[in-house]
């Protein structure tokens, strides 16, 4: 079979998202739980999630190294009994911290969830943050950061986070030596502030039946009430519009950031600035990569990214150049943001976008786990599930010349923050 590779293929109006209905109860706590019920998963996903995030810490890495010290050990159990335990329940456990979010994800046989539970609770009540487990999870984490900052990519972001939010817990960069200055007093300082019935908010997915929600209920609803200690704001400075290079001689490319600060999920034009996002360099056809990458050799790889926090938002362009086309590509870039705004796009191309876009988001909905994961998100910002599908039906429904508006009013490369890292020909 000959396949033309110079043609497109058809494009087809894809279906609407039917949606699984979720229902929230509380513990006798108030710890509030959201149940996504499927009979076929006997695999149950369930999720601990705190705001305790960077944001909140008062040193640096505080909110990361009191997640990933949490289950190192209790009053009543060490770490080796809690994992083992875990591990012979054929359950497995990964955390992760944010700028904003804590979050503890656990998957477990279904017939296993009483003993988790049971840990869990213990965990929360009783953790005690033992000195040689912290010692080693700091060695680990100063080395994994000290990988990083060898990374000229790395650099680039946090340079540009650190221009986009002044003085502000989301535009804060890690040193190694900030492993040094917190101790386990800090950490348990933190683990009581944060770590409160309050804080909680739980989700779980699965073949959930009574038994499941009493287990839940005698374990995690026993843990005391209290509520999380109010936290002082940090204000929002609007970051300045700025040049940064920062040299970096032994690097073979340099990495380029250019972007700005702008606004989370919950403004009224995250949902087309993504659709455009999505032409600009949110997948592998897209302009920055046919016109930077292919075309003119320039990059070794480019992407552009909308990122959502609580407090705000960002918008940025990645790449990684040659160091001696540096000048060349930054050029590019915002020729690419200029041909946005001074053209509509053709309707091909936002025809072939919105499909693939579409496809994407129905598959976000593929499956439980990955529906729980939309719930989530939307809890997150105190959304209903609904917002999915009226992202679905923006994509849809958004006009070539909406775009145009959008480029226009958030594309302007005299706005732009521009952060270098390498061996840049630009300064």
């Amino acid at each position: 079979m000959n396949i033309n590779r110079a043609v497109s293929p058809p494009r087809y109006l894809l279906p609407e998202m039917e949606i699984l209905p979720s229902k929230t109860i509380h513990l006798k706590n108030g710890i509030p739980l959201l149940i996504l019920h499927n009979e076929n998963q006997k695999i149950i996903r369930f999720d601990i999630r705190l705001m305790a995030g960077s944001y909140f810490q008062h040193k640096k890495t505080i909110a990361l190294m009191t997640a990933k010290s949490l289950f190192e050990g209790t009053a009543y159990r060490d770490r080796s009994n809690i994992f083992s335990a875990i591990d012979f329940q054929g359950a497995y456990m990964n955390s992760t911290v944010n700028k904003d979010v804590a979050s503890f994800s656990i998957y477990m046989p279904k017939q296993a969830a009483q003993i988790i539970f049971e840990i869990i609770k213990e965990v929360f009540l009783f953790a005690n943050f033992p000195e040689k487990e912290i010692s080693l999870i700091k060695e680990q984490r100063k080395q994994v950061l000290r990988v990083n900052l060898e990374k000229t990519s790395f650099l680039a972001f946090q340079a540009f986070s650190k221009e986009a939010f002044p003085n502000h817990p989301y535009g804060f960069s890690t040193e190694v030596e900030d492993y040094d200055n917190i101790n386990r007093d800090d950490l348990l300082e933190f683990f009581r502030k944060f770590y409160v019935s309050g804080n909680i908010r739980l989700f779980i997915a699965g073949d959930i039946n009574e038994n499941i929600v009493n287990s839940l209920e005698q374990t995690l609803g026993e843990i005391p009430q209290k509520e999380r200690i109010e936290f002082f704001d940090f204000s929002l400075k609007q970051g300045l519009i700025s040049k940064t290079t920062i040299s970096k001689p032994s690097a073979m490319q340099s990495s380029i950031c250019i972007g700005k600060p702008l606004f989370n999920r919950k403004h009224r034009d995250w949902m087309k600035l993504n659709l455009l996002n999505m032409i600009l360099g949110g997948y592998f056809g897209s302009r920055l990569m046919s016109d930077i990458r292919e075309k003119r050799g320039l990059a070794y790889g480019i992407h552009s990214r909308m990122v959502s926090y609580q407090k705000s938002g960002a918008f940025y362009v990645h790449a990684d150049v040659n160091k001696d086309k540096t000048a060349e590509a930054i050029d590019a870039v915002y020729d690419n943001f200029r041909n946005l705004q001074n053209s509509s796009v053709l309707k091909e191309e936002l025809d072939l976008v919105k499909n693939y876009y579409s496809g994407i988001l129905l598959r976000y909905f593929d499956g439980v786990f990955s529906l729980l994961d939309r719930y989530i998100e939307s809890n997150d910002y105190s959304l209903s599930i609904n917002y999915w599908l009226d992202f679905l039906k923006t994509i849809k429904n958004t006009q070539e010349d909406e775009l145009q508006l959008l480029a226009q009013k958030y594309l302007d490369p005299s706005s732009m923050i521009e952060v270098v890292v390498g061996g840049g020909d630009k300064s």
